[in-house]
């Protein structure tokens, strides 16, 4: 299903005012920011995929196209062109290309970013390895959504719980599923599960700026402390 028609992009709608910066991490051919007025910054290895993105209409303030995927190095490293993933699956074809990853934390730094608003990623296995990219960045970052599913524990061996340990060093500590046909967030389990699911993360410093608007109700919150500074 297009993501333009599902839970990412309604989950979106309701931030987006919000958000002034933006990576897309795994953008493919097509991405739910296009419309954003927002800067946004696009990534994927796949150069037909970038070039094929580019021919599109953009409200964007600001488009920054990158043929290149994010990771916690600068390399070439292969890429597994029938799952579409730097991770060699358990399932698909072993066929591969070679492309460049780079770290999201240099990246930043030769761009003068100072914050992220939105973060997101869909690196089909590889979401570990782009968040470490960042390193001490991520404490810049506000909002954060991630892929998880059996695949990652299945091909790769990390359990959620061991993203969830590293990303609460950088003060996420709020953490909800996202419904993939309302855009609605829920109470996750942060236990390992054998379904697909989308995270969104928010950082404990910013939570206040969403709070109101992703309408959580009268459900508690999974950090016990949330002290938002408002920036």
């Amino acid at each position: 299903m297009s993501s333009s028609l599902n839970g990412e992009q309604l989950f979106f709608n309701k931030i987006k005012n919000r958000c002034e910066v933006i990576f897309d991490v795994g953008c493919n051919r097509d991405s739910i920011f296009i419309d954003s007025v927002a800067e946004v910054h696009y990534f994927d290895p796949v150069v037909s995929y970038i070039e094929e993105l580019k021919t599109k209409q953009f409200n964007n303030k600001k488009s920054v196209f990158n043929s290149f995927g994010l990771g916690n190095s600068n390399k070439t490293i292969p890429y597994y062109t029938s799952t579409g993933s730097f991770v060699e699956r358990s399932i698909g074809g072993k066929e591969t290309e070679l492309y460049n990853i780079r770290k999201g934390n240099e990246y930043v730094q030769e761009n003068c970013i100072k914050f992220i608003d939105f973060l997101k990623i869909d690196a089909e296995l590889y979401e570990l390895n782009v968040l470490e990219g960042f390193e001490d960045f991520l404490n810049n970052v506000k909002v954060i959504q991630f892929e998880y599913g059996p695949g990652t524990f299945t091909d790769l061996k990390i359990q959620l719980k061991q993203i969830i340990n590293y990303l609460e060093r950088y003060q996420f500590n709020d953490w909800f599923k996202l419904n993939w046909d309302t855009g609605e967030l829920s109470i996750a389990s942060l236990d390992d599960n054998t379904t697909f699911t989308n995270y969104i993360a928010f950082n404990k410093q910013f939570f206040n700026l969403y709070k109101d608007i992703i309408n959580l109700g009268q459900q508690p919150l999974l950090s016990s402390d949330v002290n938002p500074q408002n920036q």
